[in-house]
């Protein structure tokens, strides 16, 4: 990897971790809890069991799906991070 390629991949982790230790959370809250309600949302609509995990990858499946169509949306992928890494930190609870 070329250094202005690792220049932008550090300018788009940064970005994420910005948007979901701050921007996001200023705005929505704890995410943790706001994915637990999303996850009810979903069981009951869908009949069937969804957990705030299950919610963090679904939406980064989005994200990976409007990616896919159109033009180059940085943000499709500055989300797609950031849900990925709520994932993580939401799965590193599980046991504790």
């Amino acid at each position: 990897m070329n250094k202005e390629d690792k220049d932008y991949l550090k300018d788009l982790l940064d970005e994420a971790k910005a948007q979901i230790t701050d921007v996001k959370a200023d705005l929505h809250g704890d995410a943790g809890g706001l994915f637990n309600y999303i996850a009810a949302l979903w069981s009951s609509y869908l009949g069937t069991k969804v957990d705030a995990n299950d919610v963090a990858h679904c939406q980064t499946l989005l994200k990976i799906a409007r990616s896919a169509f159109g033009t180059h949306n940085r943000d499709d992928y500055v989300d797609a991070i950031g849900y990925q890494g709520l994932a993580a930190a939401l799965d590193s609870r599980k046991g504790k």
